[in-house]
C-alpha cells in the first residue's frame, strides 16, 4: 500500500450517454499523461454501465492509445467502478452525516426540479432546525425532500495544479445537495465517496466543474476524507464557422473512427487542443508527449475547437502514409464500396485523389463514384447549380458531342471540352465546374480530364445524362 501512495491515481470521469467527445478526449488524454508520468494509474469511472457502454468506451480510449488500468471490464481492488452499483456505500456515508448534524433533510422548496440545480441555494426555513419528530411527521405525510449538507461560510481555497490556489467562497455553493428527493446521491456526494475509497489522488476536469469541486471539498471536509488534487482545464468552444453550438453535437470520437480519421491524427489535435505545444511534432503514440508533459505547462486560456486543424492535421499525416499502408487503411473501405480486389485503377485512382481528402474514409467516399453503380453525393447547393440554364446548356452539349465517341481518354475529354467552350460561350469555372459535379459531386478535385479518362466513356456519359433536366 506504501508503493501505491507514492503513484498518481487519476480519475476519469466519462459521460454516462457512451459517446466520448473530443472535450472528453482532451480529458483523457491529461488524465493518461498526468497517471504515467508518475508511474501510476488511471481508473475509470462511470455513472451507470447499461448496455456494453463501458465496453465502448473503454474500446474508444484502447483505439486512442490512451487505456485504463481499472475501470468497468478492467476490474481493480476498488471496484465496483459503475457508480451505480455503490449506491449502499453512499448510503452508509449519508447516514453518517445526517446522524452528525452535518446534513439536513430539506422540505422547503416545492418546485423540486428547479431547486436540483439551483446553485446556490440556501434553506431560508431553517430546515436543519427541524426537530426528529416533525421530520418523521413530514415523512410520514409524503412530503418531498432533498438531503443538503450544511451551508458554510467563507473563503475556501482549491490548490489547482495548472492555476495555482484558487480562492472562492463556500457561500457559492450554499446548502450542498448530497441526495435528491428520489433517494439518488448527487454527483458531488458520489464523488467525495468513491475518490476517497479509491484512493484517488488526482483528478482532471474542465474548469466548468469548479463549483462542484469546491462542493466536494465541504463534502470531503464534513466526512473527514481526503480530496484529490485538481487539475481544472480551460473551456473549450466551437469555432463559430463549423456549426452551431446549439444546433450540432459536439464530434465524437467513433465518429472520427468511422470517417477514416487516424488515432494518431486525433491525438495530435488533442495535444494542441490541451495546449502541449506539438506543433512540429508528428505523434504516432500518446507515450511521445510523457517526457516533454508537464501539469503546469498546459494552456490556461480557452481553447477553440476548430475542425479545419483537425482535417489538416489529418491530411499532413494521410501525405506521411506510403503506398502500402495507406491501401492497408483503405481496404476494408473499398470492399464495402463494391470495389473488386483486381481492379486494375486503383493504384492510379489513390495517387490521384489522396492529397484531395482529409481521411481514409474521406478517400473512400471520393472513390465510391467509381465503384459499380457509385453515384456522386451532392448536397443542395450542388444540386441547385447543376439545375441553373447555363449548366444545363453545357452538360447538354457534352452529352451530345460524347455519344458519338467510341473511346474516350485524357486528350479526347480536353478536346471535347474545347467543342462545348466554343459551342457555349461559356469558360472558366462556369465551363468545368457543372461537370464536374456531375461526375463527382464536388466543387473542386484533381484535373478533371484524368478523372475521366480513369472512370470511363460509358460511367461518365451516364452519369452526365442523370444530371440532365
Amino acid at each position: 500500500m506504501t508503493t501505491l501512495l507514492h503513484k498518481p491515481r487519476v480519475i476519469l470521469s466519462l459521460p454516462h450517454t457512451g459517446q466520448l467527445t473530443l472535450v472528453d478526449a482532451r480529458l483523457a488524454l491529461v488524465s493518461w499523461l498526468l497517471a504515467k508520468k508518475g508511474g501510476g494509474t488511471l481508473v475509470v469511472r462511470l455513472e451507470e454501465c447499461a448496455a456494453g457502454l463501458a465496453q465502448r468506451l473503454q474500446q474508444e480510449l484502447q483505439w486512442l492509445g490512451l487505456p485504463a488500468d481499472e475501470g468497468p471490464g478492467l476490474g481493480g481492488e476498488f471496484g465496483p467502478y459503475c457508480q451505480a452499483e455503490r449506491k449502499g456505500l453512499y448510503a452508509r456515508y449519508l447516514d453518517k452525516l445526517l446522524l452528525e448534524q452535518s446534513a439536513f433533510r430539506c422540505f422547503c422548496v416545492p418546485q423540486w426540479a428547479q431547486a436540483a440545480h439551483s446553485v446556490p441555494f440556501h434553506c431560508t426555513a431553517e430546515c436543519f432546525r427541524l426537530s426528529e419528530q416533525r421530520v418523521e411527521e413530514l415523512i410520514k405525510k409524503g412530503s418531498r425532500f432533498f438531503v443538503r449538507l450544511k451551508g458554510h461560510a467563507g473563503e475556501i481555497i482549491i490548490g489547482d495544479l495548472l492555476r495555482g490556489p484558487l480562492a472562492l467562497r463556500a457561500e457559492e455553493v450554499g446548502d450542498v445537495v448530497l441526495a435528491a428527493p428520489n433517494g439518488n446521491p448527487s454527483a458531488p456526494f458520489r464523488a467525495a465517496v468513491d475518490d476517497a475509497l479509491m484512493m484517488i489522488t488526482h483528478a482532471v476536469r474542465d474548469e466548468s466543474a469548479l463549483l462542484s469541486t469546491l462542493s466536494q471539498i465541504l463534502i470531503c471536509r464534513a466526512l473527514e476524507l481526503e480530496p484529490p488534487q485538481v487539475v481544472h482545464l480551460p473551456p473549450v468552444r466551437p469555432a463559430a464557422v463549423h456549426w452551431a453550438a446549439a444546433e450540432q453535437p459536439q464530434p465524437t470520437v467513433e465518429r472520427l473512427r468511422g470517417e477514416g480519421y487516424f488515432p494518431s491524427t486525433i491525438l495530435s489535435f488533442l495535444a494542441r487542443l490541451a495546449g502541449l505545444g506539438v506543433d512540429d511534432l508528428c505523434l504516432r503514440t500518446a507515450s511521445e508527449l510523457l517526457p516533454h508533459f508537464r501539469v503546469e505547462n498546459l494552456s490556461k486560456y480557452e481553447a477553440v475547437l476548430d475542425l479545419h486543424v483537425l482535417r489538416e492535421e489529418s491530411q499532413r499525416q494521410l501525405r506521411l502514409l506510403s503506398t502500402e499502408e495507406l491501401h492497408n487503411a483503405l481496404r476494408p473501405y473499398l470492399v464495402r464500396l463494391g470495389f473488386a480486389e483486381n481492379d486494375s485503377r486503383l493504384p492510379q485512382l489513390v495517387n490521384l485523389y489522396r492529397d484531395w481528402a482529409f481521411s481514409v474514409g474521406d478517400l473512400a467516399l471520393k472513390l465510391s463514384i467509381f465503384a459499380d453503380h457509385g453515384v456522386p453525393v451532392m448536397d443542395k447547393a450542388a444540386v441547385q447549380y447543376l439545375a441553373r440554364e447555363s449548366s444545363q446548356k453545357v452538360l447538354w452539349s457534352l452529352v451530345r458531342q460524347m455519344r458519338s465517341l467510341r473511346h474516350l481518354d485524357d486528350q479526347v475529354f480536353s478536346r471535347l471540352m474545347a467543342a462545348v467552350r466554343q459551342e457555349t460561350g461559356l469558360m472558366g469555372r462556369d465551363l468545368w465546374t457543372p461537370v464536374r459535379l456531375a461526375l463527382t459531386g464536388q466543387q473542386e478535385g484533381p484535373p478533371l480530364p484524368q478523372v475521366v479518362a480513369l472512370m470511363g466513356r460509358e460511367r461518365c456519359q451516364e452519369l452526365l445524362e442523370r444530371s440532365l433536366g
